[in-house]
């Protein structure tokens, strides 16, 4: 059974984010919700993480879903993780509302 707070989390984008934000945040070997995380998430989802290397070079990196979780679980083992919004800016034409992030 899902639990009705999820429900609550995915009906704005407002409560959508944060909650996603606390399904991958905690002290190091905490574990993650991927339950929570798989249900706020579309099937074709992805993530994106820029990594800048050690020789400056830039790459975005891209998962799915269960790419993500497998990527990031052995350093969620090892490091504290605490995702923070630090801007956001929502645009509603209509039914779509794409989310913004600052540059």
């Amino acid at each position: 059974m899902i639990p009705a707070q999820w429900h609550e989390d995915a009906r704005e984008i407002e409560t959508l984010v944060p909650a996603i934000y606390a399904c991958i945040s905690g002290p190091a070997g905490a574990p993650r919700d991927w339950d929570r995380f798989r249900f706020l998430q579309r099937p074709e989802a992805r993530s994106l993480r820029t990594v800048v290397h050690t020789d400056g070079r830039i790459e975005a990196q891209e998962f799915g879903v269960e790419d993500y979780i497998a990527n990031v679980t052995p350093f969620f083992a090892a490091n504290d993780f605490f995702e923070v919004q630090t801007d956001c800016r929502i645009t509603r034409f209509g039914q779509v509302a794409p989310r913004v992030e600052p540059l």
